[in-house]
């Protein structure tokens, strides 16, 4: 047995930010904050002119901003962006609520003559106690029992890993692979959550061929081809003695133009077939997808075969899959051994 905590979102995506943090971006702003909070309500009566008070206000203010800033760079810089950079202040400001009602209760009741220490510190203690309730119900904490013996079911990821998941068009001009890095990172909290649910997940890469995928050390994609058809019927040769599937997640930017000649319809209607349906997730823009053009070497071959005649003539016949080259006028050059034979 073992605790589970399993927060609501946002909240879960807000402290998974701030775990991928190092500890002083969390602390040092989180410092910063309990200190103005609490301690701004006990300084504030103390000045006497109206003007100092503005001062100092605005100089709490400007700390606390600058804090929180701190907190939204780290998290940008850290590959997620100003989106991440947000959520990441949102997690802080949720760890900052204890002291922020510790300072609005004082300034309400300092300076209230009936309003005794002893009667503050009740009203914290009530308000503080409400507040670790609501804490509670948004954590969700939870008792886990682990059955090892369990069947467990399986989820497969297979993610695009072919050169084209270099180019620069997802949001704020990060790569297709990127972002699909960040997208995985950002449902590893769902992830953790589905294998203590008994299930199974079971990532890879592909390219021309199928190998598998670590988060930690994704690699750089550098395929030539994206072979989905292959990728398939790699994911089918590993199911075997398998019967217990929750789906497979396909990540990819582009069309099948693989050359192993393996369909990738037929092969999806085999997996589904297995209870094994394929999800498919695409990653880029439609308009750059549509502009991008590719070559392929899939066959060449000559007659006549193996030898040929001193003088005779030969005939190559050469097999390309070229996307984005339809009923292109091209020219081409044939090089035998080292000299250009020919130029049509």
């Amino acid at each position: 047995m073992d605790w589970v905590i399993d927060p609501l979102w946002p909240w879960s995506t807000a402290m998974g930010m701030l775990g991928a943090l190092p500890l002083l971006s969390v602390l040092v702003p989180l410092v910063i904050i309990l200190a103005v909070a609490v301690g701004l309500p006990a300084i504030f009566p103390m000045l006497a002119s109206r003007g100092s008070r503005i001062v100092v206000l605005l100089g709490a203010m400007i700390l606390v901003a600058l804090a929180m800033l701190w907190t939204a760079l780290q998290g940008a810089l850290g590959g997620g962006g100003l989106t991440m950079g947000f959520r990441a202040v949102g997690g802080l400001l949720f760890f900052a609520l204890p002291a922020l009602l510790v300072g609005i209760t004082i300034w309400t009741y300092i300076g209230i003559p009936r309003a005794t220490s002893s009667r503050i510190g009740i009203i914290l203690f009530v308000r503080l106690l409400a507040m670790m309730l609501a804490f509670l119900v948004a954590f969700r904490p939870s008792l886990a029992i682990f059955d090892k013996q369990s069947v467990r079911s399986i989820i497969y990821l297979l993610l695009d890993s072919s050169e084209s998941m270099t180019i620069l068009d997802e949001a704020d001009q990060t790569s297709r692979w990127d972002h699909l890095q960040q997208v995985l990172k950002d449902n590893d909290p769902l992830l953790k959550q589905l294998q203590l649910q008994d299930t199974e997940v079971k990532a890879f890469k592909f390219s021309s061929q199928l190998s598998d995928y670590l988060l930690e050390n994704p690699g750089v994609p550098s395929g030539k081809t994206t072979d989905l058809g292959n990728a398939l019927k790699g994911v089918i040769d590993r199911t075997v003695g398998q019967e217990r599937f929750r789906g497979l997640l396909l990540f990819s930017d582009g069309a099948d133009n693989g050359t192993s000649r393996q369909p990738a319809l037929p092969l999806a209607q085999r997996l589904r077939d297995l209870s094994l349906n394929v999800h498919s997730f695409a990653l880029g823009k439609p308009t750059t997808t549509a502009g991008q053009t590719d070559l392929a070497l899939v066959s060449i071959s000559t007659e006549p075969t193996p030898t040929i005649p001193l003088g005779g003539e030969i005939s190559v016949k050469v097999g390309l899959n070229a996307p984005g080259f339809d009923n292109a006028l091209v020219g081409v050059r044939l090089l035998l051994d080292g000299p250009r034979a020919m130029k049509f």
